[in-house]
């Protein structure tokens, strides 16, 4: 059974442990001590690289707070400075000066839009009726007559 799954079998693990035990110990890599020094030592470059991490997050904290205070101080420096009509059964009847401002800006616009609009169209009428005129007479000039002249 042990050996279906790929593991030793009794008389190759006695062997092997046998062999380990005549054998004595085997030294280690030379490059183990360097390596382990510069494992540790990368564990502290870490832990400071952690310092400097802790200390931004703490001052970028404290910016994202004061940018938060500052906020809702000028939202409530707002709401003091800003004027406001709370008279609510007369704002449906007397219109506030800048709705008629605006609607009286719309008039003049729209006015000035149909104005706008009839010149184009005054302008449109003439150029069909000058190309039309043209056309006409370049007809009136190329028609031959009977008698094999031109008109004009």
């Amino acid at each position: 059974m042990k050996e279906e799954r790929g593991y030793l079998s009794e008389e190759e693990l006695n062997d092997l442990i046998a062999e380990v035990e005549s054998g004595g110990l085997v030294a280690p890599p030379v490059y183990l001590k360097d390596h382990i020094m510069d494992v540790v030592r990368g564990i502290q470059v870490i832990s400071l690289d952690a310092e400097k991490r802790k200390r931004a997050a703490k001052l970028q904290f404290i910016a994202y707070s004061l940018k938060i205070c500052t906020a809702a101080a000028v939202a409530v420096f707002c709401l003091t400075v800003v004027p406001m009509d709370f008279s609510a059964g007369s704002a449906l009847a007397d219109r506030s000066k800048v709705e008629r401002r605006i609607d009286e800006n719309m008039e003049r616009h729209e006015e000035r839009n149909k104005k706008l609009l009839e010149r184009t169209q005054k302008n449109d009428w003439k150029e069909v009726i000058d190309t039309k005129s043209e056309e006409l007479f370049r007809i009136w000039n190329g028609l031959k007559l009977k008698d094999g002249g031109k008109i004009g």
